[in-house]
């Protein structure tokens, strides 16, 4: 083609493809140029990768081989090598497949990546390739610190296929850990442990003081004060230890899929707020015990505060606390003192304080969702004196009343 001034341009015309070879497919195409036509081949490899998930350990990645079998029959083999990256800090983490002009490597894509041949890597695996063939080196994370490799496809003749460049285990960091469990394991938390103190405290306290079996009891050597301290005690324990093998149950179930632990700090806060939340329920099923006389009245009230205090106040959505600020805090959303207001609200329900420990433990998943900003536990009046404090008040005023009721009347 001319050009002005008398240049001669280039233009590139695909001639020929040839479909036949198991390892490329291979393109020809014509160049006119300054000094004439000039044939050049194209080779794109058949072969590709991609990054894969690990089923049930998101800690772990794989590859996926990919093979183009189009217009081939049957299959062939190719070999694994790989390598291992002890430095992978600003490395290129991907997947490519190779690309040769004229019988030569002219790159990859993206290009500028590195690579190596047969004898700087070690070998992994022969594949008689498949259309899709998934590849979890596990043997790799089992015995070494590094992290980060490169592997890459051979022919039996050395010749290079295609490559990825992966992190197979993915880093959690004691934070990120924190955040997952807060955001997808303490709302269960918060929802069953107080289901647990509730069915506990009506089952030994509450169904027997109606029905009347506490007076068959009563008239034994024991006092009515030892009686109530006694069985209130039991049930706090019991789901409180219920409550701790449920939280170090989840951290060691994060450590074998995430290869972290729930940082300490996290856990004692969790297992305070569960603490809370046991010992409030449960003097609340004694309070409403004295207060009702039938088992029908004592249920039907249960049930109600639980729906109240747990289902409408934290889970799924917190339905009252919203509702209250929407009608009686006037500041406007989003803004600090409206956040500030939002998360008092949390303290007057037992099971809020699975949300005021995600505050203190620094997570930062659910306070969005809750206060409409991103704010720190301090600028929402949140701090471990006065979540100790209002939790030491739910645990011990509802009981202590019931001992009062409990002793004084019948």
């Amino acid at each position: 083609a001319a050009q002005p001034g008398g240049a001669v341009g280039e233009m590139s015309l695909p001639v020929y493809q040839n479909q036949t070879n198991p390892y490329f497919i291979n393109t020809t195409a014509r160049t006119y140029g300054p000094s004439g036509p000039v044939n050049s081949t194209f080779s794109q490899s058949r072969f590709s990768f991609e990054m894969m998930s690990v089923q049930n350990n998101p800690r772990l990645t794989g590859i996926i081989l990919l093979y183009n079998a189009a217009d081939v029959g049957g299959h062939v083999p190719v070999f694994l090598y790989y390598r291992p990256i002890a430095n992978s800090t600003g490395e290129f983490f991907g997947t490519g497949s190779v690309f040769y002009l004229n019988g030569g490597k002219s790159g990859k894509e993206p290009a500028g990546t590195a690579y190596y041949n047969e004898s700087q890597m070690r070998y992994y695996s022969e594949y008689t390739s498949a259309a899709v063939t998934d590849i979890v080196p596990y043997n790799l994370t089992s015995h070494t610190n590094t992290t980060a490799y490169v592997f890459e496809l051979f022919t039996s003749n050395g010749t290079e296929l295609a490559w990825a460049k992966i992190q197979l285990i993915n880093p959690f960091s004691g934070s990120g850990v924190s955040d997952l469990f807060f955001t997808a394991d303490m709302p269960l938390l918060s929802m069953f442990v107080p289901l647990m103190a509730t069915v506990a405290a009506y089952q030994t306290f509450g169904k027997d003081r109606a029905t009347g079996a506490l007076a068959s009891v009563i008239v034994r050597p024991i006092t009515r004060r030892a009686l109530i301290s006694s069985r209130f005690v039991s049930n706090f324990l019991s789901v409180s230890a219920a409550s701790g093998l449920a939280l170090v149950a989840t951290s060691v179930i994060f450590e074998h899929y995430l290869g972290v632990y729930i940082p300490p700090g996290a856990l004692l806060l969790s297992f305070w707020s569960l603490l809370v939340m046991a010992g409030a329920f449960t003097g609340i099923v004694y309070l409403a015990s004295l207060l009702l006389r039938s088992t029908g009245q004592i249920m039907g009230a249960v049930i109600g505060l639980y729906i109240v205090l747990v289902i409408l106040w934290v889970f799924p959505v917190p339905l009252i606390p919203l509702t209250v600020s929407s009608l009686l805090i006037r500041e406007p959303v989003g803004t600090a003192a409206y956040a500030s207001s939002l998360a008092g609200l949390y303290f007057i329900s037992p099971a809020g304080y699975g949300f005021l420990s995600s505050s203190l433990s620094g997570s930062v998943s659910s306070v969005p969702l809750i206060t409409g900003g991103l704010y720190t536990a301090s600028q929402l009046g949140i701090t471990v004196y006065n979540v100790i404090a209002a939790g030491l008040a739910w645990i011990c005023v509802p009981f202590v009343f019931s001992l009062l009721m409990f002793t004084r009347r019948d």
